[in-house]
């Protein structure tokens, strides 16, 4: 034990070195895992043949097992995802005739 108490005194200096290495590998994890779930409308999209409301719909049905505010959190940033890729560009679609 008095090893291992040792070891932990020199650990002592770099508290809040190593507190904040832990918090930040918690975000980490939580926000990688965020980040494969938000990818899957986008596959759902790509594989669907570009129905983006097929795709909704699919996903939306399995998403039972998630609490209400988290599936609600879920369908605002797949919504705002749709909006920031699917939306037309107006460079595009201008209804000018030069």
């Amino acid at each position: 034990m008095t090893t291992y108490a040792r070891i932990l005194s020199f650990i002592r200096p770099y508290r809040l070195t190593l507190a904040l290495s832990i918090i930040c590998s918690i975000f980490f994890s939580i926000f990688s895992g965020v980040s494969i779930y938000l990818i899957i409308p986008l596959l759902q999209t790509l594989f669907a043949g570009g129905a983006v409301g097929q795709a909704s719909a699919a996903s939306a049905t399995g998403s039972s097992f998630l609490p209400g505010w988290l599936v609600a959190a879920k369908d605002a940033a797949t919504e705002a995802f749709r909006h920031a890729v699917f939306r037309p560009d107006p460079r595009i679609h201008s209804s000018s005739s030069a």
